[in-house]
């Protein structure tokens, strides 16, 4: 079992685990909710960076998405709703109509490379990404 409570968390540093990586600004990434609706969209996996998924669990026009991309300003995006929507149409091949930002944030990717794991005789050390 692998609790990952991040560099200053109590049971990371009660076993003694070290906590070396590095923050990554290379690898970002958009994640949010939002209420649309597309012509002919169920769902979309795209080359253009965006992935939509349809769930009731938000609303019955509700679609979690995340939009990764070396090419956009996600940092930007994350800071203005007209501007995620003007994105995601970019991204789309079809009609799109907005209904309603529930929420986004934009993730820097933090890679960690050194958890040690006491199996006897052997110590392992296991990459973890997080973000």
């Amino acid at each position: 079992m692998i609790r990952a409570d991040g560099a200053k968390g109590v049971m990371r540093k009660q076993l003694g685990l070290v906590f070396l990586g590095e923050t990554r600004n290379d690898y970002r990434f958009l994640t949010g909710d939002v209420r649309l609706k597309g012509v002919g969209l169920n769902r979309v996996f795209h080359e253009r960076a965006i992935s939509l998924r349809p769930t009731d669990e938000i609303a019955e026009d509700g679609w979690p998405l995340f939009i990764f991309s070396d090419n956009l300003d996600l940092t930007k995006i994350a800071e203005s709703e007209e501007l995620l929507f003007e994105t995601i149409v970019l991204l789309i091949p079809t009609e799109v109509t907005f209904n309603k930002l529930i929420w986004m944030s934009d993730f820097r990717c933090v890679f960690v490379f050194s958890v040690c794991i006491d199996a006897g005789p052997t110590v392992s050390s296991v990459p973890i990404f997080a973000w």
